[in-house]
């Protein structure tokens, strides 16, 4: 994330706390109310994915890994990205000194018309996995933490 978008994320969360007019004290009682809300939706996120299921839609093994280690929230938007990956191909290969460059057709609606977009990914394999990387030219992992259509294309 981008100085400017964490600062935004932060001042969204403390909108519904403070405003112009809190004083000092009265911000630090809202910031452990902030805080203690936070703590409290996470608890009750964690609790709803330990106990509910999905049944799985794929037969790729990276969705059981992703519903093992994801929020249920979390887990659904990655759902999507490996259903999207149905409209994606390999479009070619290439390497480029320490990384594969990869292009990912996939089928897009504009409007009622079909098109088809480009999109790059590159792949970095490492010795360990702090040597390992990963990009895609849609920066959904580097906005959102979510790997996407795209990168899961190349890697299931």
């Amino acid at each position: 994330m981008s100085t400017t978008q964490r600062s935004e994320s932060i001042n969204s969360f403390f909108d519904k706390y403070v405003n112009r007019k809190t004083s000092l004290k009265q911000f630090v009682e809202q910031y452990e109310n902030a805080l203690r809300d936070r703590a409290e939706k996470e608890n009750v996120e964690d609790f709803n994915s330990y106990n509910s299921w999905y049944p799985p839609i794929t037969r790729y093994a990276i969705e059981k890994q992703m519903k093992e280690v994801l929020t249920n929230s979390k887990f659904k938007e990655f759902r999507e990205e490996l259903t999207g990956k149905m409209y994606c191909g390999i479009g070619s290969i290439k390497s480029q000194s320490d990384y594969l460059e990869y292009e990912v057709i996939e089928d897009v609606m504009n409007n009622e018309n079909l098109m088809k977009k480009q999109f790059t990914v590159w792949f970095k394999k490492g010795d360990s996995v702090d040597d390992c990387d990963i990009r895609c030219i849609c920066r959904l992992f580097a906005f959102r933490g979510m790997l996407c259509r795209h990168v899961v294309t190349v890697g299931v």
